[in-house]
């Protein structure tokens, strides 16, 4: 659909273009300062029109490598910018394992500790137990 909306729009132009030079045939003179010349002034017409559009094209592709140029610089700084936070992330999530790591190592410390206690006191119940069952013993 868009490619025949296209064409319909250049014939249309080519049509309007092709009336304009019919119509505009007389000659017309020009003055360079240095020189003069004769020619239709369709040709006069055309001749600045496409001064023009060369103008405006090597205008637009100044601008559209400045722009090329903008764009590379953001995304280099964008790049960047990712890169400082995949550390600053990083850092973080070490900074937490290692904080998770010590107070697991401690509460590791803690129950070891208790363990030991209780062992101790279940060696100390075992003894009292086994004195007293020969306590018993002697009483029988």
């Amino acid at each position: 659909m868009q490619k025949q909306v296209r064409l319909i729009i250049t014939v249309t132009l080519t049509l309007l273009i092709v009336i304009f030079a019919v119509l505009n045939v007389d000659s017309v003179a020009i003055s360079f300062g240095f020189a003069k010349v004769q020619m239709p002034l369709v040709l006069v017409i055309i001749g600045a029109v496409f001064i023009g559009v060369v103008i405006t094209g090597l205008i637009s592709i100044g601008q559209q490598n400045q722009m090329k140029k903008q764009v590379k610089d953001a995304e280099a700084k964008v790049a960047q910018a990712d890169k400082a936070q995949q550390v600053a992330v990083d850092a973080a999530v070490q900074n937490e394992t290692d904080r998770m790591t010590t107070e697991m190592n401690q509460a590791l410390a803690e129950k070891d500790t208790q363990i030991k206690a209780l062992q101790r006191q279940s060696n100390t119940l075992t003894q009292q137990k086994g004195q007293s069952s020969e306590g018993n013993d002697n009483l029988q």
